[in-house]
């Protein structure tokens, strides 16, 4: 491993990252491998990846166990240099639980009324007045600029309630995907056992027989890693990030 790690280092561009899997048994050391190759400094972040989903019908749902059942593993996220690198958000549908319907007909259809308003002084720069369409005014803190907030209303984005005077909200529409900032815990992006059975349809081989890699990664996992720390490049390969730095990706 060390070899290993000390080459995916080398590799790196100044905004590179890595990622690197691993399970309970090897984490604690491994931690402690990479601070000394990459430098504490440069540890980004530990996420959790759970490889067994819920309410899944096979993978070791059933498998018995005396203690607890595994259902995640660790991957250790180190950058070349700290600073330089940068997560990306990636597109995601909301998932509100309740029932939300198009409260103004819009031809976009049903959304939820999210908040804008934030804490804070008049001495902000997102402090501004906004005039509702019925004449009220609300003058306070936004999370958005005034020229955002402009460019939103006049794409009917902005939500003044039933009798137009209420306090503005923005429009998050339930069937129109929205920005996310990654999360340390990566959930319903395939499972270790899906992995292992698409290895096995890929390359042709009957799923009876042992598979082809002990620790394969879904797609869908593989997918989000490079969502969140690549920026697509037309130009360059999977390899490159915006402003051509690179990313690493080892699976172990």
């Amino acid at each position: 491993m060390l070899p290993r790690l000390k080459l995916a280092r080398d590799l790196l561009k100044d905004d590179g990252v890595i990622f690197i899997s691993i399970d309970d048994n090897e984490q604690a050391n491994l931690k402690l491998l990479c601070d000394e190759i990459f430098g504490e400094e440069n540890f980004v972040a530990c996420l959790m990846w759970r490889k067994i989903e819920e309410n899944a019908s096979s993978g070791g749902t059933m498998k018995q166990t005396k203690t607890f059942r595994k259902d995640h593993e660790y991957i250790l996220c180190y950058a070349k240099t700290q600073g330089e690198f940068l997560t990306k958000k990636y597109m995601e549908l909301p998932n509100f639980e309740g029932n939300y319907k198009n409260l103004d007909n819009d031809p976009r259809g049903a959304f939820k009324a999210g908040s804008i308003s934030m804490k804070g002084n008049k001495k902000s720069a997102k402090y501004y007045e906004v005039t509702t369409p019925s004449g009220k005014k609300y003058a306070r803190v936004w999370r958005i600029t005034k020229d955002e907030f402009d460019e939103l209303d006049q794409d009917n984005r902005i939500y003044y309630g039933k009798k137009q005077d209420s306090v503005p909200q923005i429009k998050i529409f339930l069937n129109e995907e929205r920005p996310v900032t990654p999360k340390t815990i990566f959930e319903n992006l395939g499972s270790a056992y899906e992995a292992s059975e698409n290895l096995k349809k890929m390359f042709q081989i009957p799923i009876d027989n042992e598979p082809i890699f002990d620790s394969p990664k879904p797609v869908e996992l593989i997918k989000r890693i490079l969502e969140v720390s690549t920026s697509p490049n037309p130009a360059n390969n999977a390899l490159d990030s915006a402003g051509g730095g690179g990313i690493t990706s080892l699976i172990a």
